[in-house]
C-alpha cells in the first residue's frame, strides 16, 4: 500500500509548542488517500495462484505479483 504524504507542516516544538500541538492534532485526524499497489488477485489467498513453502533456514523466493497498479482504497 501507499498513502499520500501529509501536507501539514510541523512547526518546531521548542519554538512553537502550541502550533506543534495543533499540527499534530490535525495530522491525527487528517484523511489521506491510500492506494493498493499490487493487483487484487494477488492480495488474497482465495484469489492468487501463487504458492510458497516455508522451509527452516531456506526462505528465499521471488514471487511475481504482476504489473504494478495504483487502485484507490475506499474506506466505508
Amino acid at each position: 500500500q501507499e498513502t499520500a504524504p501529509s501536507a501539514i507542516v510541523l512547526p518546531d516544538p521548542d519554538k512553537d509548542p502550541a502550533g506543534y500541538a495543533k499540527a499534530m492534532e490535525l495530522i491525527n485526524h487528517e484523511v489521506r488517500e491510500s492506494f493498493n499497489l499490487v493487483d487484487p488477485k494477488y492480495s488474497s489467498v482465495d484469489s492468487t495462484s501463487e504458492e510458497i513453502e516455508i522451509i527452516a533456514d531456506k526462505n528465499e523466493k521471488t514471487v511475481d505479483v504482476g504489473k504494478s497498479v495504483k487502485i484507490k482504497i475506499r474506506y466505508n
